[in-house]
């Protein structure tokens, strides 16, 4: 994953760049062209409340049924362009909605946002920066031009544009969230760290914490940290979970495991990973009994098999052979354990069947040290 994906990915939890479709209730009379005001802002409040509310292909037919000015109608088919992730199209509608209306600050925002997306940092740039330092009121436009930087490679100019957004925007977690986001993807962690914690102090959602866990789950240094903000939504299993996931990174599989089946009782869907990091742990019975709770019973299944294999357990693996999905009992990594099985439990005969029919597959070399160690390698 590229930075700026990487980044953008990681700090989308705020809404986009902090506009939704529709920001300024007037803007559909900045032109006119002859269509009643009032009906026409009233059209575009209706298309633009589908397109938030992800009814995409119903804002598409209305945009093309009802009465918009010039000016409405290509920003809402932007606006419905980004929704469906065309940033050229989206581009190309707000400029045209541009051309009509060149003192609008909120889609100057819009197509900045375009041009990100469509990776046409250098447009952004020519945007944003006149009215960074300057502009108060929107947080995005600072995120977004530092998207833009860290697109051309620029990432200490990213970093300068955000260190300067957090301070003007002080109670706004977002140009932090991106440093954070920032300083992890550049191999800075003292710093993420040091950002993440400032974090901790401010009013935050757990679509925020999530994208801290996100950034920082491979950074043991960070569990401290990461605790204290799954200590203020202790109840989220989301939030628990994505803790799970940062410690199981870390290398800590028991503290993981014991997570993870907190969070699936929590209400989420995590019993198979607590299994897993059991199984890692070397807790064979806690791993088999969380198993039990995995669904769908055929994911449950092939994870037992792993689980009892590990554990020794063959009498129990080869009984749970044919509860197997058939296209797993023909796996060559289920048979050669099926027939390690039989060895280990002195049905040579069965075990050499097994062994021999691996010939050609990614186990054969396995299987033929099974068959050497029964003296049958030959025979």
């Amino acid at each position: 994953m590229t930075m700026i994906r990487s980044v953008w990915l990681i700090a989308t939890w705020f809404g986009g760049p902090a506009v939704r479709a529709e920001e300024s209730p007037a803007i559909a009379v900045h032109e006119r062209s002859g269509h009643d005001d009032a009906s026409a802002n009233e059209n575009h409040a209706v298309i633009a409340a589908l397109i938030d509310s992800g009814q995409l292909e119903e804002a598409d037919r209305q945009l093309r049924s009802r009465e918009l000015t010039r000016g409405s109608r290509h920003r809402l088919a932007g606006l419905l362009a980004m929704a469906r992730g065309d940033s050229a199209a989206a581009t190309a509608a707000f400029e045209a909605a541009r051309d009509l209306a060149r003192n609008d600050p909120s889609l100057d925002l819009h197509l900045a946002r375009a041009y990100v997306l469509a990776e046409r940092y250098p447009d952004a740039i020519r945007l944003l920066e006149p009215v960074e330092a300057s502009q108060r009121e929107w947080v995005a436009v600072p995120v977004l031009l530092a998207r833009a930087h860290i697109g051309q490679g620029r990432t200490d100019r990213a970093y300068e544009v955000l260190r300067r957004a957090s301070s003007r925007f002080a109670r706004n977690p977002a140009p932090t969230l991106e440093l954070v986001a920032l300083c992890a993807n550049l191999g800075y962690l003292d710093a993420a760290r040091a950002w993440a914690l400032h974090l901790l102090g401010m009013d935050i959602d757990t679509d925020a914490v999530l994208a801290v866990m996100v950034a920082l789950h491979r950074d043991a240094h960070a569990l401290p940290i990461l605790e204290q903000f799954a200590t203020r939504f202790s109840g989220h299993a989301i939030v628990i979970g994505h803790l799970a996931h940062a410690y199981a990174s870390a290398g800590y599989p028991r503290a993981a495991a014991s997570l993870f089946r907190r969070a699936h009782a929590l209400g989420g869907d995590f019993a198979f990973e607590s299994a897993d990091q059991f199984r890692v742990a070397g807790l064979h019975r806690e791993a088999l009994g969380v198993n039990a709770l995995v669904m769908p019973r055929e994911r449950q299944a092939l994870q037992r098999f792993d689980i009892l294999f590990e554990a020794g357990e063959m009498v129990r693996l080869l009984d749970l052979v044919s509860r197997l999905p058939t296209s797993a009992q023909q796996d060559p990594s289920v048979r050669y354990r099926m027939a390690y099985a039989h060895y280990t439990l002195g049905e040579r005969a069965a075990a050499t069947e097994i062994a021999r029919g691996l010939e050609g597959s990614a186990f054969a070399g396995a299987a033929r040290a099974l068959l050497a160690a029964m003296g049958r390698l030959g025979s």
